[in-house]
């Protein structure tokens, strides 16, 4: 059974993400996943690799000694500024 300390944490935690979700308007993944592919080629540039294939190219570029950005492009060009960085 479940203490009342632990359901009220629940609860606080399943309004507080319901109000952050609507206030930066977040939105569920759209689609099916999908795989990389095989690989065409992998290059390597000034601060990471980029790997490329038929269904597109991934960037990985690393920001700090405990931070990657990682780019997503289906035409393999990398103009859009937006990005998504993970804390190693």
């Amino acid at each position: 059974m479940v203490d009342r300390k632990t359901a009220m944490a629940a609860i606080r935690y399943s309004l507080t993400r319901a109000y952050q979700d609507r206030k930066h308007k977040r939105q569920k993944p759209h689609g099916q996943f999908q795989t990389l592919g095989a690989v065409n080629t992998i290059q390597q540039h000034e601060r990471g690799i980029t790997i490329s294939s038929s269904r597109g190219s991934v960037r990985l570029t690393l920001i700090a000694p405990d931070c990657i950005q990682v780019r997503f492009q289906t035409s393999g060009k990398f103009a859009v500024p937006f990005s998504y960085a993970a804390i190693l």
